[in-house]
């Protein structure tokens, strides 16, 4: 029952994100919007952080920029096992949560939402190869967020 209704939720917050951007907004316009509302709440913000996810089977470290998403995915044990760069759409939740969304150079659609004050995070990944097959589920993933201390 939750993962139906996760997936049920991460299905309209990608409808919504959907409809905002065949309304013109732009990634840049999302990503000022972000900045500038958690800015004068004073707010954490997501652009500019790196975060560990983890979610038991798989782990993930993604470098949340303005206009660039770089990622990489590991095992449980941190051998990696794919990287990137995508192009986001960010969308601001309130409260220090996040609509993240992007689509891969294979065609896997991410979306995620973030949850900085939780430190947790919710993962729709879909797969392209299984769609070809008939399997259009996506896999759906709950896990942690930590920052990453990028200082040495």
């Amino acid at each position: 029952m939750k993962r139906i209704l996760l997936c049920s939720s991460l299905l309209v917050l990608s409808l919504l994100s959907l409809g905002c951007s065949q309304q013109g907004q732009t990634n840049s316009l999302a990503s000022d919007s972000i900045a500038s509302t958690d800015s004068l709440e004073g707010r954490q913000v997501l652009i500019g952080k790196t975060l560990l996810l983890d979610y038991g089977t798989m782990k993930a470290e993604v470098r949340y920029d303005s206009d660039s998403v770089y990622w990489r995915t590991m095992t449980p044990e941190g051998q990696l096992t794919r990287q990137d760069r995508e192009i986001p759409s960010y969308e601001a939740l309130g409260g220090d949560r996040f609509f993240v969304t992007w689509q891969e150079a294979d065609g896997t659609a991410v979306t995620q939402i973030v949850d900085l004050k939780e430190g947790t995070v919710m993962a729709s990944i879909l797969d392209p190869a299984k769609a070809k097959s008939g399997d259009r589920t996506p896999l759906v993933l709950v896990g942690t967020a930590k920052e990453v201390n990028q200082a040495k």
